[in-house]
């Protein structure tokens, strides 16, 4: 399963860049549609200067941002757009352990709630 920055076609300009970075998703396509998504990317890990990790970068174009919705396909496959280079900050370091660690314990008292 790949999972790929999503954006919604209504987030995209006329010259293929990102309107709104912040309103891209992780999602997973399949047969040229949506089939999962995840919430908004975090701008801390994905548009930040100081955490080139896993910097926003092409991101596939759907129609809507939501389970179902098609992708929008260019000449050579799927159509991509990308960010502009200001739309990029310096936002500091990233501790990705304490950040995960935070995480595991947000969905372990998620989990205990049930």
């Amino acid at each position: 399963m790949i999972i790929r920055h999503v954006v919604a076609r209504e987030n995209v300009d006329a010259s293929g860049r990102l309107v709104d970075p912040e309103r891209v998703r992780h999602g997973v396509i399949v047969a040229g549609r949506i089939v999962d998504l995840s919430g908004e990317v975090d701008p801390c890990t994905h548009l930040n200067l100081d955490y080139p990790e896993h910097r926003l970068a092409g991101c596939v174009v759907a129609e809507r941002l939501e389970r179902g919705a098609a992708i929008v396909f260019a000449a050579g496959g799927l159509r991509f757009a990308y960010p502009r280079p200001d739309q990029f900050r310096h936002l500091g370091r990233v501790d990705m352990g304490a950040r995960r660690t935070e995480w595991l314990t947000a969905l372990a008292h998620r989990k205990a709630a049930r």
